[in-house]
């Protein structure tokens, strides 16, 4: 991380970071779902052929099931072993409730960069007095506690964090004066405006 130079680096700064987290729990709360969808299905298909196989009678004279038989005699008895594994690792694995938590947590920071936003969107470096750096701690005690009560998130979507955190510079334009605001001036290198 760069040194913040000024309110408006920390404000942008946070709004970047803030985006990337909430993007980072939403990608984890779909691949949880993706997850919990593919191994759900893959348990409801290997049970319900479970329970196929295992109402073969012993005795049938079909000849499908005299040309099934010995195939049967095979997979069934790995298939009463894998059935209730899986189904307690699904059950273990929590990937609903994985779900749950990573979209909460990223409604919950979603808020938190709409509240950013209105910052930046509002800020005025002439105007920084008790009430903005009073807005600013709470906005920092609201991210302090949804870090703490939000669940982890992954290596590779802490490497896609950090991509944005390099991009911050990019995604958001320094703000606009009052001055600026009224005419077209000039902006120098120096950061004066004339």
């Amino acid at each position: 991380m760069k040194k913040l130079a000024n309110n408006f680096d920390l404000l942008k700064y946070w709004y970047v970071r803030t985006k990337a987290v909430e993007k980072a729990h939403f990608c984890c709360s779909v691949k949880f779902r993706r997850r919990h969808l593919y191994w759900g299905m893959v348990l409801i298909v290997l049970s319900t052929f479970l329970g196929i196989i295992t109402n073969i009678k012993e005795d049938s004279q079909s000849t499908i099931q005299s040309t099934i038989k010995p195939y049967v005699d095979v997979i069934k008895p790995g298939l009463t072993v894998i059935v209730p594994v899986l189904s307690a690792l699904v059950t273990f694995l929590k990937y609903d409730e994985r779900v749950t938590k990573h979209h909460n947590a990223a409604a919950k920071f979603s808020s938190l960069k709409r509240s950013l936003q209105l910052e930046l969107v509002n800020y005025n470096k002439t105007k920084i007095n008790e009430d903005f750096l009073s807005r600013i701690k709470s906005l920092k005690d609201a991210w302090d506690q949804l870090t703490a009560d939000c669940p982890a998130i992954y290596k590779k979507e802490w490497s896609d964090i950090e991509k944005m955190d390099k991009l911050a510079d990019e995604q958001i334009p320094p703000p606009a004066d009052d001055y600026a605001q009224h005419r077209s001036p000039k902006l120098y290198a120096n950061g004066t405006v004339g």
